[in-house]
């Protein structure tokens, strides 16, 4: 099952790095980044807003940065994994580390993780 993920993973990849050449695709591709941003944006203000926070950024920054730190750890796993080195215990470290500053900057307090 990780090898499948890995393997959709790397052609969405290269579908998107295909897709800044190609303006169609670019067009797709735009749109799909702006759904999910959307989407990423309507579930942090509904967390928000069911837990009764009040974000210290609007939700579409915080949806921004998230995703893009997100697919940098995706990315970065991926690279890893080829080469042939363990990164499971050290990915998830990182994911931690990403969730942690996510809830800092939803609150406005320094991230803290065990």
């Amino acid at each position: 099952m990780a090898a499948l993920h890995r393997q959709l993973t790397e052609q969405a990849n290269n579908f998107a790095a295909l897709a800044l050449r190609d303006p169609d695709l670019q067009e797709i591709m735009s749109g799909l980044q702006k759904r999910t941003e959307e989407t990423a944006t309507a579930i942090i203000s509904g967390v928000a807003e069911a837990h009764g926070l009040e974000l210290a950024l609007p939700a579409h920054e915080l949806a921004i940065q998230f995703l893009a730190g997100f697919d940098g750890l995706v990315t970065r796993y991926l690279v890893l994994r080829r080469a042939g080195e363990q990164a499971d215990e050290q990915a998830a470290r990182q994911l931690d580390l990403l969730v942690a500053t996510m809830i800092g900057l939803c609150l406005g307090r320094p991230a803290r993780t065990s």
